[in-house]
């Protein structure tokens, strides 16, 4: 189809590793970017939290802008590791399928968390 663009998560990943500061030294950078992910996530959580319980309307511009943040973070955290993002997604399927191969389901989570035990999480 003429004037579509695919852009993947291979682009993605270039695309932060090209803003990623390197005048940070690993230690820096891996700091920097677990606590901008931490920081970024609470972005998101606080808009949720506005919405259950300040009547306010979750802004979708804003939700998706922080996302992108948290998406931002973990990506750099990733390329800091060496980790590619295809692997990263790739083990995170796996694990969803393994732990849910027909699909979520309620009665399913509660199994496994009684397997589990609550200092496992």
């Amino acid at each position: 189809m003429p004037g579509i663009i695919l852009y993947t998560w291979n682009d993605y990943e270039a695309d932060v590793d090209r803003t990623i500061p390197r005048e940070l030294t690993f230690g820096q950078r891996i700091v920097n970017f677990a606590l901008g992910l931490a920081g970024e996530s609470g972005e998101v959580t606080e808009l949720i939290k506005k919405s259950r319980f300040h009547d306010q309307p979750v802004s979708m511009e804003r939700l998706e802008e922080e996302l992108g943040d948290v998406l931002w973070y973990t990506v750099a955290l990733a390329i800091s590791f060496n980790i590619p993002l295809s692997r990263v997604v790739r083990r995170n399927v796996e694990k969803l399928k393994k732990r849910y191969p027909n699909g979520f389901s309620t009665e399913c989570r509660q199994a496994e968390s009684q397997e589990k035990g609550p200092q496992d999480g």
